[in-house]
């Protein structure tokens, strides 16, 4: 800015004025018409005489006017030091009620503020006052700072003037932390303020209906309308340091800090009595009754007499000034700088108003306020307060560079701005505050805070904050705390939020209240105590020592937890849910004794122990790396647990009613509390665990496992309707259970041991491989079994035999007690036994394929039997009827015992030996044997085809069928019998031997047909 236009708005004379003049001249006139009439009537030569005569009175009574006048003008003075009479009183307000000047209308408007010097614009809200631009109240001077738009500067009180088509509107200045008076035309002339939110410039007129809001703002700290001057009085604080250059006022003027008085208290506007004490003097006894303006410069001493209190007071002490014993009744006002020292009468009453400014290493002390108290210090060395006289209602203290602050009262509402002091400390011990706002930054210990209602907590780099929560406990609790060394005693009742980062212990007094809402978030902090709340807890925590939660006081209804990088958390608690997010943490546990919560998420990353965890409804756990989780089951059990674990040290008690779905590699045990409570469905997928003990479910059970060291199966409490097991690499699987369906696919275990005593399921499917044993395997309905490399497998055939069995073995020490009621499917290969328990039933159907087994034995069908067999032995039940229909199929020396048909037996092989049972002879017999075969008591009852090759063929004598036809070559040997017809044909040095009729033979090559002797 170049120059400044100064616009100066001249005095107009009123029309009382104009009346009191114009009477004036009338009586002057009216005086000398009298003179002249008295002149007229006296005689011509008594004039000299009588004029003599008056001239001599009129001396006189000059000389007495002149020593009266003086009098009266001494008296006058010095009772305007004192006290105003009344009709001089009652005059001045009459005058000023006529001439009060209230705005039209009361509102606000934003004005957006460069507070940081960065171009950067935040909204602040000011009171506006507009006037009808006839009835402009203010009267200058002016300064205008932009000489082409309509906004101007109150040179006295920096008040600002904006002239628009809708009417004149004027605007309160600003005050800064400094006790520094900025006008907002000045700020917007800077560049520091703008109308707009971009902070654009100003240009020609003004709508203010654009920006002016008709709703009067209230409250603590908000300038009033002056009725008799119009405009406001006092400023607007902001908690703003220095702007950018402006452009200075031409002279200094001192803040305005007058408050809102009643109308009898108007003609108090002028000052009584103003020492200025100088250069070492001394001024006592200084007292005034309505108002007292003390000046006080260089080492000078200034004594007030307190037994006489003035309405007002208003004090400057400068340079190691010194003023003592000062009081009022309505407002105080305190300016001391460079080294001053200002005392309050600590006895007297204390003011409804006390605003103090202090800087340059001065002195307040004995502060106190009724109604309202506004402090601002700056590098002063002692402030004390007089909290046990009175507390201001509404208090607001910006303090800087201060030596202590002790007793400061606390007023229902306090804001308090403290920097660089090495202690505060509130008088909290009678009362506390309502509302408390607290912004300190590199200070030392703030002890005693407290409020009834909210308290707001921003602090930086200090020392202990100590909240005294003895006497009253805030419903609200807003705290942001970074480096600093504890807060001590916090409490709330309602809702408590807190940030801190590097900071020391905090401890929370929740043995008075728990606060229905608390949120946290802290981060390299020492400690925190007793934390509690009621209804939610949300806490989030980077680097800290230790969390203890107050349980026994209040369980909040949620818990959400996400920390990292602390030593331990004790007590944690919630009824309904808890949700938990944890990496790198030491033990952890949980109150489950006060309150299980409904629902419990657990996200948890490289941490100690976690104990008691529990839930009522569903439990979601995402674990790794962490020593062992212990879920406290005896007081309740889940309806849902999922757990996703790995390389851990184990999980212990795990329950659940309804559905459990666990997935766990590289850990410890895992035990499963199934003691009371059986879930319905359970899905496990393990890998290099320890043991699983106890599993169970009543409807469904999924097991996939690698690398186990066991798994054992609470067959007593339920057996699941389904069970899938696919498992490898493991120990032993016991009491497996199931009443429907059993689906096991097992490779490189120890015995898998199945309780069947409980219930047999309807369907196996057993798919085993390089396994121990399998034991007590049984089904009602249907057995599906296959297995590969393994020792023995061992069928409970006492409990139930299935209807149909598919068995296919490779390479097994054995099967044992097979059985079937309906078919019989079997192919074995490499097997030392197969039993088949025939004592109770026989299947209808079986069907045989067996490779080098050393041993099948009591078999039986009761209407097929089919056989092929390789190097096999086989033997028949007997004491069964046997199968209508009996194929046979033998090679590889094998054997066959007992094998016999109802009605036709067909027998065909080689290197083998076949007995047939004599006990019942079918009614049709067919042998096809090459290369050695045997076949011992062949008999039929109708009719029998043999066809042999190197072969040795004996039918039972004793029972010849009707017709017998006879193939023999190459050296074979058959007895053959028949009732009614032999039909041979023998070649190649084959021999028959017959007995009964012939009806057609060939004999050649050697061939030799001879009677059976």
């Amino acid at each position: 800015m170049t120059s400044i236009d100064k616009t100066k708005y001249s005095e107009v004379t009123t029309n009382d004025e104009r009346a009191d003049f114009i009477s004036t001249v009338t009586q002057k006139e009216h005086r000398l018409k009298k003179q002249s009439l008295w002149s007229i009537t006296f005689p011509e030569n008594r004039m000299k005489i009588i004029c003599t005569f008056l001239m001599l009175i009129f001396i006189v009574i000059s000389v007495i006017l002149f020593f009266n006048s003086s009098q009266s003008s001494l008296s006058k003075n010095i009772s305007a030091e004192n006290d105003q009479t009344d009709t001089i009183l009652q005059l001045r307000s009459h005058k000023k009620r006529e001439r009060r000047r209230l705005p039209d209308t009361l509102g606000h408007m934003n004005i957006y503020i460069d507070r940081y010097n960065r171009d950067k614009y935040y909204p602040h809200r000011f009171p506006v006052a507009r006037y009808d631009r006839r009835r402009m109240p203010l009267r200058g001077p002016f300064l205008s700072f932009m000489p082409r738009v309509p906004i101007f500067a109150d040179r006295l009180t920096k008040q600002t003037i904006i002239f628009s088509s809708s009417g004149v509107y004027i605007l309160p200045p600003l005050i800064n932390i400094y006790g520094q008076l900025f006008s907002v035309a000045q700020l917007i002339a800077s560049g520091s303020a703008s109308l707009v939110s971009s902070g654009s410039a100003l240009n020609g007129n003004i709508d203010m209906l654009h920006y002016f809001q008709p709703q009067p703002l209230l409250g603590p700290g908000i300038p009033v309308i002056n009725p008799l001057i119009g405009g406001f009085t006092g400023g607007m604080y902001g908690n703003f340091g220095s702007f950018r250059k402006t452009r200075d006022y031409e002279s200094p003027s001192n803040i305005d800090y007058s408050y809102e008085r009643d109308d009898d208290d108007d003609s108090y506007e002028e000052e009584e009595r103003k020492p200025n004490p100088t250069d070492n003097s001394t001024v006592t006894n200084a007292c005034a009754l309505h108002q007292l303006n003390i000046e006080a410069n260089e080492n000078a001493n200034v004594t007030s007499t307190p037994l006489s209190c003035p309405k007002t007071i208003k004090v400057h002490a400068t340079d190691a000034a010194h003023v003592n014993d000062i009081c009022a009744i309505d407002f105080m006002k305190i300016e001391s700088e460079d080294k001053s020292i200002v005392t309050i009468d600590s006895t007297s009453t204390c003011p409804k108003m006390t605003v103090v400014i202090a800087m340059d290493t001065s002195e307040v002390q004995n502060i106190c306020a009724i109604n309202q108290m506004n402090i601002v210090v700056f590098l002063a060395n002692n402030i004390t307060f007089n909290s046990d006289l009175s507390c201001a209602k509404v208090s607001t203290f910006d303090m800087s560079f201060v030596g202590f602050v002790s007793d400061l009262c606390p007023s229902e509402e306090m804001n308090i701005a403290v920097a660089y002091t090495p202690t505060v400390s509130i008088n909290s011990s009678l009362a506390c505050s309502k509302t408390v706002q607290l912004d300190a930054h590199d200070t030392g210990a703030i002890s005693n805070l407290c409020a009834s209602e909210v308290i707001n907590i921003t602090v930086i780099r200090i020392g202990p904050l100590t909240i005294n929560s003895a006497t009253a406990c805030p419903k609200k609790v807003l705290l942001d705390a970074k480096d600093m060394n504890g807060v001590f005693n916090l409490s709330a009742s309602e809702k408590m939020n807190i940030k801190v980062i590097n900071t020391g212990p905090l401890t929370i007094n929740s043995a008075t209240a728990c606060p229905k809402k608390v949120l946290l978030n802290a981060k390299d902090v020492n400690e925190v105590f007793n934390l509690c709340a009621s209804e939610k807890m949300n806490i989030t925590i980077k680097q800290m020592r230790f969390l203890i939660i107050n349980s026994a006081t209040a369980c909040p209804e949620k818990v959400f937890l996400d920390v990292e990088n602390v030593g331990e958390i004790s007590n944690l608690c919630a009824s309904e849910e808890m949700n938990l997010k944890v990496t790198r943490i030491g033990p952890t546990s949980i109150d489950s004794a006060a309150a299980c919560p409904k629902q419990v998420i657990l996200d948890a990353l490289m941490i100690g122990t976690i104990s008691n965890l529990c839930a009522s409804e569903e439990m979601n756990i995402t674990i790794a790396n962490i020593c062992p989780l212990t879920i406290d089951s005896s007081t309740a059990c889940p309806k849902k647990v999922l757990l996703d674990a790995k390389h851990m040290n184990g999980v212990f008690n795990l329950c659940a009613s309804e559905k459990m779905n666990i997935t766990v590699a590289n850990i410890g045990p895992l035990t499963i509390d199934s003691s009371t409570v059986c879930p319905k469905r359970v899905v496990l997928g393990a890998k290099k665990i320890g043991a699983v003990s106890n599993l169970c479910a009543s409807e469904e059970m999924n097991i996939t496992v690698i690398e186990i060291d066991s798994i054992s199966i609470n067959s007593v409490t339920a057996c699941p309707k389904r069970v899938v097991l696919d498992a490898r690499y493991m120990g032993a699987v016991s009491n497996l259970c199931a009443s429907e369906e059993m689906n096991i696919t097992v490779t490189y275990m120890e015995p898998l041991i199945i309780d069947s005593s409980t219930a047999c399921p309807k369907r196996v499917v057993l798919d085993a491989r390089y396994m121990s044993a399998v034991s007590n395997l049984c089904a009602s309905e249907e057995m599906n079994i296959t297995v590969t490399y393994m020792k023995p497998l061992i069928i409970d055939s006492s409990t139930a035999c299935p209807k149909t069995v598919l068995l296919h073995g490779n390479i097994t020490d054995g099967i044992y007690n097979l059985c079937a009621s309906e078919k019989m499917n079997i192919t074995t290969a490499n097997i030392d036994t197969v039993s088949i328990d025939s004592s109770s039933v026989c299947p209808k159907t079986v069907v045989l394929n067996a490779i080098q087994t050393t041993n099948i034995s009591d078999i039986c069908a009761s209407k097929i039997l089919n056989m092929i067999l390789q190097d096999t032995m086989v033997a028949l039940n007997s004491s069964w009827q046997c199968p209508a229909l009996t194929v046979l199929n033998i090679t590889q020396n094998s054997s066959v015992v007992n094998i016999c048909a109802e009605e036709s037996l067909k027998i065909e092989g080689s290197d083998s030996t076949v007995n047939v049972s004599t006990s019942s002879c079918p009614t049709f017999a067919a042998v096809t044997g090459t290369d050695r075969l045997t076949v011992h008591d062949l008999c039929s009852l109708n009719e029998i085809h043999i066809d042999v090759t190197n072969s040795t063929i004996y039918m039972e004598r004793t029972t010849c069928p009707t017709i017998a036809n006879v193939i023999a070559t190459e050296s074979a040997l058959v007895y053959v019998c028949a009732t009614v017809a032999i039909n041979a044909i023998v070649s190649e040095d084959a021999t028959v031997y017959y007995q009964g009729p012939l009806n057609h033979t060939d004999t050649s090559s050697g061939g030799v047909l001879l009677t059976w002797p």
